[in-house]
């Protein structure tokens, strides 16, 4: 027979909800009543976040019989470190570590170099158009995280060899100055890029000012129906056609739109039934 098993997470991920906040003791509480409704297995936080959270999967860990007790850490040394020691006299104590999971998280802020960077964000410059920002800041992130290391690890050198503090200087990253000429690139890419996504709503607000004119123009025609009715539709159907326009004039245009076509197009359907 099978047996289903239980990894609860409300005394980690359920205390992110907006107003939860538990204290010790009602976490400790909460997993004893979690195991004698047979829950396998408690993530009952993440050791490393602070004191308090190290403290409550400690007691947690010393509190479970029968459950497991598991807590959480990022996959760096001092945070399975940290959770070791918070479960280390659980009976059954579980380390679950977790990696950042987007892409560009997965390639650039696990100890890729800086050139690997540099690489990558030049390939999105030169497709600016599909590129989000939020990759891009994502990439200059991961360089500047890992360019403050190298400054901070010259720094300590230099001092190590006597030097003084107020005499430190940074040495020149060539990485560096590449970083900034790609963003200042990506940057204008993107403004002529959003320039012409302008201009293109633009010129589509007076094409739709133009059909709500002839539309105008019908509904006072006196000309044979039949003609009226397949001209509406014409009209009707290059309205369709054109896409984005001035978010300012959105309303207003369709307002006019349907303030010019529902008689004449109502009275149509009508004789055409």
């Amino acid at each position: 027979m099978r047996k289903v098993e239980f990894l609860d997470t409300s005394l980690r991920d359920g205390e992110q909800t907006p107003g939860v906040n538990f204290s010790i003791k009602e976490k400790v509480a909460i997993a004893k009543q979690l195991e004698k409704w047979g829950i396998s297995s408690i993530e009952a936080g993440f050791p490393a976040a602070s004191p308090d959270s190290f403290e409550a999967v400690k007691q947690i860990a010393e509190a479970m019989t029968t459950t497991s007790v598991t807590g959480l850490a990022r996959s760096v040394k001092s945070d399975i470190d940290a959770c070791y020691e918070a479960i280390k006299d659980a009976k059954f104590p579980q380390c679950h570590v977790f990696i950042a999971t987007s892409p560009i998280h997965r390639e650039f802020k696990l100890k890729k170099s800086k050139e690997e960077i540099l690489e990558k964000l030049a390939e999105l410059v030169n497709a600016a158009a599909e590129t989000a920002r939020n990759e891009v800041e994502s990439l200059k992130q991961a360089f500047y995280k890992i360019h403050r290391a190298e400054v901070e690890e010259s720094k300590k050198t230099f001092l190590e060899g006597g030097g003084e503090e107020k005499d430190f200087v940074a040495p020149e990253d060539e990485g560096e100055n590449k970083l900034k000429e790609l963003l200042a690139v990506f940057k204008e890419k993107r403004a002529a890029i959003l320039a012409e996504e302008e201009r293109i709503k633009a010129a589509n607000y007076a094409l739709k000012l133009q059909l709500i004119d002839q539309l105008k123009v019908l509904t006072e025609s006196q000309d044979d129906f039949n003609k009226l009715y397949n001209d509406f539709k014409d009209i009707q159907q290059r309205w369709k056609e054109i896409k984005a326009v001035p978010q300012e004039h959105a309303n207003e245009l369709w307002k006019n739109y349907q303030t010019s076509v529902s008689w004449k197009v109502g009275e149509g359907d009508e004789k055409h039934d």
